[in-house]
């Protein structure tokens, strides 16, 4: 691909993906607390779902560091 295409198809895409964004922006701005009241209980279950993602990695790690030194 040309330097030139690629600058263009960027450029082009830079711009639809910053449009999009303030528009989306523009209308969540305008219903904050129904956005609120939607996000929240999302947000609380995906850090959840991070924190145990989290502590099952670190509560495996030491068995999966000694299985593989043994093979």
């Amino acid at each position: 691909m040309s330097p030139r295409r690629f600058y263009l198809y960027t450029a082009t895409g830079t711009f639809a993906w910053t449009a999009f964004l303030t528009l989306v922006g523009f209308w969540l701005g305008e219903n904050y607390d129904a956005v609120e009241a939607w996000i929240n209980p999302v947000s609380n279950v995906i850090a959840a779902g991070l924190a145990g993602w989290y502590l099952y990695r670190v509560a495996t790690f030491q068995r999966r560091v000694r299985g593989s030194s043994a093979q």
